[in-house]
């Protein structure tokens, strides 16, 4: 976990074999989440947005980026 310089929570982050693996979640400062990237053995496989409402803005693939 990573908390900004208020206190408040910015990022959870998991790790495996010392490569991001599973959900990366970054938030908003009022707590709400901004967004959701998920990783496999170091690399970014999806992205979900969300608005500070909390609705989903646009989800990616990787192949949607390249």
């Amino acid at each position: 976990r990573i908390y900004d310089g208020n206190g408040n929570l910015w990022k959870e982050e998991s790790y495996k074999n010392g490569k991001k693996d599973g959900p990366c979640i970054t938030y908003f400062n009022d707590g709400g989440k901004k967004g959701i990237d998920i990783f496999k053995d170091g690399q970014r496989i999806s992205r979900q947005k969300y608005d500070r409402q909390g609705n989903p803005e646009s989800a990616q693939s990787v192949k949607d980026e390249q």
